[in-house]
């Protein structure tokens, strides 16, 4: 028995003999999760969803300690947690867990996307468990404010629970196992933005009137665990009088994306249990850039780096080139976005926290500060490899879910509409030696955000790469590809922030926004599918690329993300869907063609010879008539 089995048995065990004695209620802030893992919590927990989304029909399993209501679509999941409190406060379950909808699992990759902001080693099932102290908060990020500068934990940006030592920790061990301070960027401004536009309070003068007035400080240091998701028991939310909740309540009701989501997330812990500073941390020296605060982790940790590459090279049955210290983890975003490698390194990201959504624009998931590693080799210029994304956590509730590490190839080509810039490519393979093969086509629109220029040759290169990864095809079956830039409005940026669910966006890189720019491509391809392949799959690959969650979309923007210049990818709508094609040919010419060709040839030379003997005969005849006449 593996020791992640034995966890899960002991785990289960013990929330079976504490949950017969204890009420465990979970709480979950919905908008359109797939809710299908809720089949796995044991059937005497009970389950309350508030939803604030259309699909909860669809995806609803038929579970007996189940309840559902709607409500409206603001506030975020703060304000269904505080909503279940106020309406639920005289009779709480013994053991409440307040969690987002999304599966759990291993870090964060996004809406659809799996990940779902637990450490590594962690499991869902022991936040069933009731817990002595009357809480469970896993901390896995830190915010200082009011300057809003950040720690994440090394163990929740590299998956490898031996990091720490084994087990899921409320702290880590040392203060050496945090990222470096690092400093926020364009998100201290979208925040500030946010309360000025809602007249809201800032972040200081909000804590010290809802969260803790008695604090006099100018600054604070608050523990929380990115993605919002604690347990609490009825005691501990008790401690404070309804009216206080109820208060809190209003300053989330009014608004979408209301400011104070973005405070709340940071502040469960000072809430619930007061100010305390409970975890060993680096000291607050000068906030450095995010990109080099996630490069400092990876080379802190190489030997969790080389487990976590080894995890996924025995999941994916192949080896992984390059395993060596210097090829380091690379954080995924939410909407499946990784930022590209320099050099290797993690990038972790920020996202914001909306788990209800924003009706017509953000839906899904934002929840603080956001990091995931997946392993990716270091990518040579001639033959990209895309790797998969980690394992995630073992256990009750994550689902494993890892694909073999690839070599990524070209894409094809199609003309397209309202062009800006169009780049043609073609492979070297000589596909006119292979016999038995089918042409597939399809054209499918993507956006993504480009920091600084990019040229046209790179960009040929990257989404003949990206498809190759996508397909599982070598790159010389990528026969052709172009890639349009299609004209865009003004709210194109807005679209694909808005795409990507949040502030992952402003992270991807230092400078946030500035310097990006957003760009829409029709990108039309030809893949060239061998006898020995099955075309049909590869067709359905290629549709799935466009298909949100899909392991095609992700090995997708994976490889894209690998490209120098590409912070984020957004949307990817289908244009054409993969068909077959036929190559045009052309016949050669038959020996009764060539006799025909020949005959044509003669009989016009002849034709040519008695007109000309026509011409002369008349001539010669007119000639002499007139010399007649002139006699006479």
């Amino acid at each position: 028995m593996t020791p992640q089995m034995h966890k899960f048995v002991a785990a289960l065990s013990l929330l079976g003999s504490l949950t017969r004695a204890s009420k465990v209620e979970v709480v979950l802030a919905h908008y359109n999760e797939d809710l299908s893992w809720l089949t796995r919590i044991p059937k005497d927990v009970h389950i309350h969803i508030y939803t604030k989304g259309s699909t909860i029909d669809a995806n609803m399993p038929s579970m007996s300690m189940a309840s559902v209501q709607q409500l409206p679509n603001v506030g975020r999941e703060s304000h269904t947690y505080l909503q279940h409190i106020v309406e639920n406060y005289g009779r709480l379950a013994d053991w409440t867990v307040f969690t987002q909808a999304g599966e759990p699992s291993f870090g964060y990759k996004g809406h659809r996307s799996g990940g779902g902001h637990l450490l590594a080693g962690d499991d869902f099932a022991n936040y069933l468990v009731p817990h002595p102290s009357g809480s469970r908060f896993v901390y896995t990020a830190v915010v200082h404010l009011p300057s809003m500068n950040h720690l994440l934990r090394a163990s929740y940006c590299i998956n490898d629970e031996l990091l720490e030592g084994g087990g899921a920790n409320i702290c880590p061990k040392n203060a050496s196992q945090w990222t470096p301070w690092w400093d926020i960027g364009e998100f201290r401004s979208f925040v500030s933005s946010k309360v000025q536009s809602q007249h809201g309070d800032s972040v200081m003068e909000f804590y010290r009137k809802h969260i803790n007035p008695a604090f006099t400080s100018d600054e604070v240091m608050a523990f929380f665990p990115q993605g919002a998701r604690f347990a609490v028991s009825k005691e501990t939310i008790q401690r404070r009088p309804k009216a206080e909740y109820e208060q809190l309540l209003m300053s989330l009701s009014e608004n979408e994306d209301p400011y104070a989501g973005y405070f709340m997330e940071w502040l469960w812990s000072e809430l619930f249990l007061g100010h305390q500073e409970p975890c060993p941390v680096p000291a607050k020296l000068v906030a450095v850039p995010h990109s080099e605060a996630m490069k400092n982790l990876a080379q802190r940790f190489p030997e969790s780096v080389q487990r976590q590459l080894s995890a996924v090279s025995n999941l994916g049955g192949t080896s992984i080139p390059g395993t060596g210290s210097a090829d380091l983890p690379d954080c995924c975003y939410e909407g499946g976005m990784s930022s590209s490698i320099s050099g290797g390194g993690i990038s972790g990201g920020i996202s914001g926290g909306i788990s209800g959504g924003i009706s017509g624009g953000i839906s899904g998931s934002i929840s603080g500060i956001g990091c995931i590693c997946t392993v990716t080799s270091q990518v040579p210029t001639t033959t990209p490899v895309v790797s998969s994304t980690t394992r995630s956590t073992s256990g009750f509730l994550s689902s494993s879910k890892g694909a073999s590490s690839m070599t990524t190839s070209t894409g094809p080509v199609l003309s397209s509409t309202s062009p800006v810039t169009a780049t043609t490519s073609s492979s070297t393979l000589d596909v006119a030696n292979m016999t038995n093969v089918t042409r597939i086509a399809g054209v499918f629109q993507v956006e993504i955000s480009v920091q600084g220029n990019i040229s046209q040759e790179l960009v040929e290169e990257m989404f003949k790469r990206a498809i190759a990864a996508a397909v599982e095809v070598p790159i010389e079956f990528v026969v052709s590809v172009t890639a349009v830039e299609v004209e865009q409005g003004s709210g194109a940026q807005r679209r694909l922030q808005d795409n990507m669910t949040g502030f992952v966006w402003l992270m991807t890189n230092e400078s946030g926004l500035r310097g990006n720019t957003t760009k829409l491509y029709e990108v039309a391809y030809e893949i060239v599918v061998p006898g020995s392949m099955d075309a049909n799959e590869v067709m359905e690959k290629a549709d799935r690329i466009a298909e949100t969650g899909s392991a095609e979309s992700q090995l997708f923007r994976k490889a894209l993300l690998l490209t120098n210049g590409i912070v984020a990818v957004g949307k990817i709508v289908p244009k054409v869907p993969a068909h077959t094609v036929e190559e045009a040919t052309t016949a050669a010419p038959s020996e009764e063609d060539d006799e025909k060709t020949w005959v044509s040839v003669l009989i016009g030379a002849i034709a040519i010879i008695l007109g000309v003997s026509c011409l002369v005969t008349t001539f010669v005849l007119v000639k002499r008539k007139m010399t007649s006449k002139a006699s006479v």
